[in-house]
């Protein structure tokens, strides 16, 4: 992989943050005051809301101060987008309308001046604030709607001490608390003194994370080293990473921190010991084929070298091992690192790596997966998973001729193996390309394009991440919504010279996207409705 870029599911490339199992992307602008979120979050508490609305525990209860505010009854599409400035009206955005179906746009009400509403979701970033509310069941049908207000501000790094009366006075142009409705009674959260110390993956026990009484933190996770800050809501942890980092919510009971991807964390004391599971002693050379593209692998050698084959390019480096952990040292680029389990090797993008079977000396013809092997294996009935899977780990040699390929369908071969098949056989992804300086060019060019994308500014399209290879580029794009944010789906990508493109369905209409590197090699994003209007240009940092 380039050592430049950061693709999803990738062995090589600069990091995204890892931190309790999950991926911080960088925003902008420094870290709202800490004290300026507790504030806010006390005074206005977030309600927890199931399925289908009901509130089943209580939060502030605020009412409705200003006209012309959108709201949508519960959608995956979230909360419908409004957005506010200091002495100005609710503002709407047209490309959310536009990408909006027709069935729930057709639902949409506006809120009424004091209406109440409950809070059940509050997000504070460096120079907005996001509210999602929701009618608080008096509406005539009882059916709830839903109604987001992005409370954005002139200024950067607005949301600090000094500015939150002007903060509040913003917040109460458009809600005010209701002091006589009943409000949750907070679950009372442990003083920092109390959940303070060290805590232990036991699975993996070099994963350290080191809670200290003044509400910093330190991680050692995947070989990395992480910092941030910490807060109690209840039993709720909430982490925040380095200047700019989003927030996120772990849950802590007792001695046992539970982060968001479900992974347990045991804090030491006298009585707690960490048991470190015994490390099968690494067999060299060893071959590993990705589960999911076979024709990419990586060779780990005696020597402690290595070589991958990704995205249709070739890297060496060399490696270290210390117990199940890996390290990943690119010629001339960055270090990472990978976990090995059984004959399972895990990258830090949680692709998953199958080693392959080694044998003596060069295999026989005979030794290579051949088309007539996967019929028999379909014909004896295995399982689509067991046999994508046996491809990965095997030398292959496929006909994927058009007629061999109908011939495999006929045979009962189902279309997630033909995938599989057809992904061993690396394909020129520049036809017509000869010269090889220009082919550098367009090689190097596409590879800064994959790994995750996050918006520079808030609202429309936040978050786009490329994914797959040179030959076969992925394009999965992310709406701003509320309670979190719209998944619009996922298609292949197209090469245009330098320019990457694709369509997606968003909503009832499709969508033309042309993404472009600028010269700081930050990604533009522009798109057209078809049949409609040009979308406002995007920008996007890694």
């Amino acid at each position: 992989m380039n050592p430049k870029r950061n693709r999803s599911g990738s062995v090589i490339g600069v990091i995204g943050t890892v931190i309790l199992g999950a991926s911080l992307p960088g925003l902008q602008g420094q870290t709202p005051s800490l004290s300026v979120q507790q504030q806010l979050r006390s005074q206005y508490r977030v309600a927890s809301v199931d399925g289908n609305g009901s509130v089943v525990r209580a939060g502030s209860v605020l009412v409705v101060a200003q006209d012309g505010l959108k709201a949508n009854p519960p959608s995956a599409a979230g909360c419908w987008y409004n957005s506010h400035k200091p002495g100005n009206r609710i503002k709407y955005s047209t490309f959310w309308e536009a990408t909006t179906p027709a069935d729930l746009r057709n639902q949409v009400r506006l809120l009424q001046v004091g209406e109440n509403v409950v809070v059940i979701q509050l997000d504070v970033k460096p120079s907005e604030l996001v509210f999602c509310v929701q009618t608080d069941g008096d509406n005539p049908n009882g059916v709830p709607y839903r109604a987001a207000v992005w409370f954005q501000f002139q200024q950067k790094n607005y949301v600090q001490p000094g500015n939150l009366k002007a903060i509040q006075d913003s917040i109460a142009e458009v809600f005010s608390l209701d002091t006589a409705s009943p409000t949750e009674t907070a679950v009372p959260a442990p003083q920092l003194e109390q959940v303070a110390g060290l805590y232990v993956m036991p699975q993996a026990a070099d994963n350290r994370f080191q809670l200290n009484a003044d509400g910093t933190f330190s991680l050692v996770q995947l070989g990395r080293n992480y910092s941030g800050t910490f807060t109690m809501d209840g039993d709720k942890l909430m982490i925040q990473q380095g200047p700019g980092g989003p927030r996120q919510a772990g849950i802590l009971r007792g001695d046992t921190l539970t982060d968001p991807k479900n992974f347990v964390w045991l804090k030491q004391n006298a009585t707690a010991a960490v048991v470190v599971p015994t490390v099968a002693p690494l067999r060299l050379p060893a071959t590993y084929v990705s589960a999911q593209t076979p024709a990419e692998q990586i060779q780990l050698n005696a020597d402690n070298s290595f070589s991958l084959q990704e995205a249709g390019q070739s890297y060496q480096g060399t490696f270290v091992a210390n117990g199940n952990t890996v390290e990943l040292n690119i010629s001339g680029g960055p270090k990472t690192t990978a976990t090995i389990q059984g004959n399972n090797l895990t990258d830090s993008g949680g692709q998953m790596w199958v080693l392959r079977e080694q044998s003596a000396g060069t295999a026989p013809a005979g030794a290579l997966l051949k088309n007539e092997d996967i019929v028999k294996m379909a014909k004896a009935g295995f399982d689509d998973a067991v046999i994508v899977a046996k491809i990965g780990s095997s030398k292959c040699q496929f006909d994927t001729s058009t007629d061999a390929l109908i011939q495999l369908k006929q045979s009962g071969v189902s279309a997630a193996v033909l995938k599989a098949i057809v992904s061993t056989i690396v394909v020129d992804p520049f036809p017509g390309t000869s010269a090889p300086a220009e082919r550098s060019r367009l090689v190097a060019t596409h590879a800064t394009y994959f790994g995750v994308w996050n918006k520079v500014e808030a609202g429309g399209i936040v978050k786009v991440i490329i994914s797959g290879s040179s030959e076969q580029p992925r394009v999965h794009l992310w709406g701003s919504c509320l309670p979190k944010d719209c998944d619009h789906g996922e298609a292949d990508g197209h090469w245009d010279g330098s320019a990457l493109t694709t369509t997606l369905r968003i909503g009832n209409q499709p969508v033309e996207y042309r993404l472009t590197l600028d010269r700081s090699a930050n990604l533009q994003l522009n798109c057209h409705i078809v049949n409609g209007r040009d979308c406002v240009p995007m920008s996007y940092r890694k």
